[in-house]
């Protein structure tokens, strides 16, 4: 980390010598930068006032105890104990605290070293926030996926140390409820920085209350930790939703692992969808026909489902004709699934194909179109 500056932190400076001033049967406390200027005062009259002794103390690197005897050579300074700041081995300002030697001394080292350490916890927060900015505007340039921001992007992971390796995985975390979002910081911040979990070239951001994680592919010889992770993240309760791309080999392919992930987020499900998955790029294809024009005729078949037979009766038939279908068309598989006998799973299914008009259409088509009208239910709700 970069030396810290007092200076940018003299709000809070100002709020550290008041509240521990009582720490210290309320003894006047000062903080100086550099220069030897009060930055904070519990007498609040000094701010901004040179001190002879903080700047001593700054050149030196030692402690200054004044004296009452000292006074007159010491400008803007009254009795006590004056300790340098130091951070990686240099001086970056000095904390004073008035009163008598045996008095103050040891409460000097405290202050001096309470201070250090809340500067510190404060420069890096901020360091933080700031990383987490450029982070998630790095990560909106990716999906823009513009060429001519080629060049800003180069610049930024030049800056954050981040260069995305590929190929790289879209993956989308959806919170259980919108104001969960700030959950999925939390219960991630735990991994980032682990290099067994989070490779540090990976980029990622909050947009559309989706956190979005661009994912580098890791090093050679090791292991890819995040599906265990991911696992345990929808075990947690806090995330409901994983949607996770096909490798991206370029970064003009993000733009579209990102569309695909967002659309299969959009869908009805929780868990892990993994693209790789046939049936899940089932799904999405399925889902795109259906908001691309196919719609129109998956909703006749659907009010010709209801107007023959109850809907919950017609919803059971095409509970049946989806496990059938999801076990590859394996009869003996499905209906073992279902509990039912083989017979009666056959009679649902040609019940089922009957009602819709299915029974002279190709065995693709027919498994397409009832698949479209389960997702179309589903969708509906």
């Amino acid at each position: 980390m970069k030396d810290i500056n007092l200076s940018a932190f003299s709000d809070l400076a100002q709020d550290f010598v008041e509240a521990t001033s009582s720490l210290v049967r309320g003894r006047t406390i000062n903080i100086m930068d550099t220069d030897g200027i009060i930055i904070a005062s519990t007498e609040r009259d000094r701010i901004g006032s040179f001190h002879q002794g903080a700047m001593e103390a700054i050149e030196t690197g030692r402690a200054i105890r004044i004296a009452k005897a000292d006074l007159p050579r010491y400008k803007g300074a009254k009795e006590g104990y004056n300790m340098p700041i130091f951070q990686n081995g240099q001086v970056i300002g000095v904390v004073g605290i008035y009163g008598q030697e045996e008095e103050v001394q040891d409460a000097a080292n405290l202050l001096r070293v309470y201070v250090t350490q809340c500067f510190r916890q404060q420069a890096m927060t901020r360091r933080q926030i700031m990383e987490s900015e450029l982070r998630n505007q790095l990560l909106n340039l990716y999906l823009l996926g513009n060429p001519d921001n080629q060049e800003y992007i180069e610049q930024l992971s030049d800056v954050l140390s981040c260069h995305l390796r590929f190929p790289v995985t879209v993956i989308l975390l959806k919170a259980a409820a919108p104001s969960g979002i700030s959950d999925i910081y939390r219960i991630l911040r735990q991994y980032f920085g682990n290099d067994d979990a989070f490779c540090p070239n990976d980029i990622y951001g909050v947009r559309d209350n989706l956190f979005i994680l661009l994912h580098s592919a890791t090093e050679p010889g090791t292991t890819d930790h995040f599906p265990d992770i991911a696992k345990g993240l929808c075990q947690s309760g806090k995330i409901c939703h994983i949607a996770i791309s096909d490798p991206c080999a370029d970064a003009g392919e993000i733009v579209m692992g990102y569309k695909e992930a967002k659309t299969l987020l959009s869908l009805p499900g929780n868990g892990i969808d993994r693209l790789s998955a046939a049936e899940t790029r089932s799904k999405l294809y399925i889902s795109k026909i259906l908001q691309h024009g196919g719609s129109h005729y998956i909703q006749q078949l659907d009010r010709l489902l209801q107007s023959k037979i109850p809907k919950q009766q017609g919803q059971a038939l095409l509970e049946n004709a989806g496990a059938y279908f999801q076990l590859h068309g394996s009869v003996s598989a499905a209906a073992r699934a279902m509990h039912i006998h083989k017979n009666t799973l056959l009679y649902r299914l040609n019940r089922l194909y009957e009602i819709l008009g299915l029974n002279d259409v190709a065995p693709f088509e027919r498994e397409l179109f009832i698949r479209m009208l389960i997702a179309f239910r589903a969708e509906e709700g």
